[in-house]
């Protein structure tokens, strides 16, 4: 079985996510965890968000709010950045 096909959305790798949840509020991209069936970014499981800083986070999406920086995203599209 093949790997999806890469989707261009917000949910892409490589997608700024802004995720808060308790007290912390990260800032990163979003760089492994599950995928729904289309090969979007399942954000309301596990996934693993790489900070600013260079860590790597496991974020439980169920338990955040997230926002995608869709600013980012759009310069990236214009950029023809995958």
């Amino acid at each position: 079985m093949s790997a999806p096909a890469p989707v261009r959305s917000a949910a892409d790798p490589g997608a700024r996510l802004l995720v808060e949840g308790g007290d912390a509020v990260l800032e990163g991209v979003i760089v492994g965890g599950d995928r729904e069936e289309d090969g979007q970014w399942d954000l309301d499981s596990r996934f693993v968000l790489l900070t600013e800083d260079g860590q790597r986070v496991r974020v439980n999406g169920w338990m955040c709010l997230i926002e995608v920086d869709e600013e980012e995203e759009e310069e990236r599209a214009g950029r023809g950045v995958d």
